[in-house]
């Protein structure tokens, strides 16, 4: 692991500890499947055909319902002590100083493996020194800004980069029953089209990456669609003579270029573990591997009680009578769903909490349709806490994710939902005639039961799926 350009600092600026009382829902592993039919697939290969690239919103108008979660679950997935078990979340903020005028700043967030109790006490005076040295960080996302100045020496704040970490944890299938488990990134669907048979995308204890984005199932479709269409465009830009067989094979290795999943950030934090732990691509540290490098961590350390921060919202997204995620209902796959596209746009806007409500249901509201984030927070940066930031979640409300979780209407649904990724989401959803159903998940460790884990037998059927679309297009 090695870096281009050499920081003249590094510094931790900020280390979040949450702790939370809240009860969770323990997670089945649903991954994504496509659910399309000729017709379907021709009328995407026809906008890729005609415009080379596909926007989410033609996503949701057109083939709306392609891309959704299995409604049954390859098993229970496995976490070090159990979903309930008491732990914490934390966000890490590292500063990197390449130059006066450019800075790169890392939060690195994801859970540990369990709760010290040292944290029950005061602990207004405590030093992080005291807490458990076996106590694993977990990194979930990686998240990158880049902080620059103008000419008139005002800082320039952009959104980088978002990298989800993909490693395994203990067995979660039955693999006699359905196969091996494996990646379903947009890398290793097109790779296997190239190469004719399953060459990669294995899911163990090897640190994997992908854009956090992969986690919305309309930007995961986007993104492999858009890999075609990019692919061919450039092919054609540079066409040769060749036979059907050898053009349509370069445009495919083409795909598996363009699909290429993010690599492990070039984060010098990493780098440090790196040295440290001797782990090529470190996914886990200690306290000891930060206080190494951050001897005054007392210093920017702050711990919260995400319950009692929460006192205040007392509603039906706070109850601890939590239906099972198990179950193949409506209601639990269109929740799952929700939480999946929401906490990616989310990153998307450097924001780490929202409450929404989203509602075509005649008995919650009059007439119409509801699709309203009310309120939003950012503890990543203060720059993102803009009440631009509010509009664009109240645009992609209304125009992906209302008529994604409807089905354009065909069904009723209200769904209130308090996200923050970085600690637990509730998410309260009544469909049709049904009962209210209510759902708490562990945002903290949402890389662990990622809609990109499957098995091997769903990613085939994926591959043969994608290969018709590509037949379609050229």
């Amino acid at each position: 692991m090695k870096f281009d350009n050499k920081p003249l600092s590094m510094d931790v600026i900020n280390f979040i500890l949450f702790s939370s009382d809240k009860k969770v829902n323990d997670m089945y592993q649903r991954s994504f499947k496509l659910t399309g039919n000729s017709t379907i697939f021709n009328t995407i290969g026809e906008i890729l055909d005609n415009n080379g690239y596909i926007s989410q919103n033609e996503i949701v108008k057109k083939c709306n319902n392609i891309v959704n979660l299995e409604e049954t679950t390859n098993g229970l997935v496995t976490v070090a002590n159990g979903w309930n078990e008491k732990r914490l979340s934390f966000v890490l903020t590292v500063e990197v100083v390449y130059s006066s005028s450019n800075k790169h700043i890392y939060f690195i967030n994801g859970y540990t493996d369990f709760y010290d109790p040292i944290l029950g006490r005061d602990i207004s005076n405590m030093s992080v020194r005291l807490l458990d040295k076996t106590m694993e960080f977990n990194i979930n996302t990686i998240t990158l800004i880049t902080e620059t100045m103008d000419s008139s020496g005002r800082p320039i704040i952009k959104f980088k980069d978002k990298v989800t970490i993909l490693r395994k944890y203990g067995q979660a299938y039955d693999y006699d029953s359905i196969g091996e488990e494996c990646l379903i990134r947009p890398s290793d669907i097109m790779s296997d089209i190239y190469l004719g048979t399953s060459s990669g995308g294995e899911y163990d204890s090897d640190p994997k990456e992908t854009n956090r984005s992969n986690s919305n199932s309309v930007s995961y479709l986007a993104s492999i669609l858009n890999t075609i269409g990019d692919s061919v465009r450039i092919s054609n830009s540079t066409s040769r003579a060749k036979d059907a067989d050898m053009a349509r094979q370069d445009i495919v290795k083409e795909m598996v270029t363009n699909a290429e999943d993010k690599k492990m950030m070039k984060c010098p934090f990493l780098l440090h573990l790196f040295k440290r732990t001797g782990e090529a691509k470190p996914s886990r540290f200690r306290i000891d591997d930060i206080l190494d490098m951050a001897t005054y961590l007392d210093e920017v350390t702050k711990v919260f009680n995400l319950t009692d921060r929460e006192e205040n919202r007392r509603n039906i997204l706070s109850s601890n009578d939590l239906d099972n995620t198990l179950q193949p209902k409506i209601g639990n796959i269109l929740a799952l769903e929700f939480y999946q596209i929401l906490s990616s746009l989310l990153f998307d806007q450097m924001l780490t909490r929202a409450t929404i409500h989203i509602s075509n249901h005649p008995r919650f509201i009059m007439a119409g349709e509801i699709a309203n984030c009310l309120y939003s927070e950012s503890m990543f940066h203060n720059v993102f806490n803009s009440p631009t930031a509010v509009e664009t979640l109240d645009s992609f409300l209304r125009r992906i994710i209302l008529p994604k979780i409807t089905k354009d209407d065909q069904i009723y649904v209200d769904l209130m939902a308090d996200i923050n990724i970085l600690g637990t989401s509730s998410v309260a959803i009544t469909v049709n005639d049904d009962d209210p159903m209510i759902f708490r998940y562990n945002s903290s460790m949402d890389n662990m039961f990622s809609p990109l884990i499957s098995t091997q037998q769903n990613k085939n059927v994926l591959t043969d799926d994608i290969s018709i679309i590509i037949d379609n297009v050229l």
